[in-house]
């Protein structure tokens, strides 16, 4: 993009507050789109029933180990964001609740 359009968006974002990902978070999150990505590759040779190439997975569950990477690169970024969030609101002076708090 120009110059302008790009001082433009930057201007927009600090007025409103976006910020995009950066550091650790960034990072978390394209290993989340890697791993995603992954997933749907493996989910096609599921469904075709190719899997390895004779009908099984050989060796280890490939659907089960793709997804427990992907739900442990999820634990990772959502503790990430939660450790961010909660410095931010002690910065605020906003009180921080328990995490027993939380439904989920």
């Amino acid at each position: 993009m120009g110059m302008r359009r790009d001082a433009e968006i930057k201007e927009r974002q600090a007025l409103i507050g976006l910020k995009p990902a950066v550091g650790r978070q960034a990072e978390l999150l394209r290993a989340m789109s890697d791993a995603a990505f992954t997933l749907i590759k493996v989910i096609e040779l599921e469904h075709s029933g190719i899997r390895d190439g004779d009908g099984f997975w050989s060796g280890a569950d490939g659907m089960g180990g793709t997804i427990g990477k992907l739900v442990a690169i999820i634990d990772a970024y959502e503790q990430e964001w939660r450790e961010e969030w909660e410095d931010r609101q002690r910065k605020e002076g906003h009180p921080v609740p328990s995490t027993e708090d939380f439904p989920f």
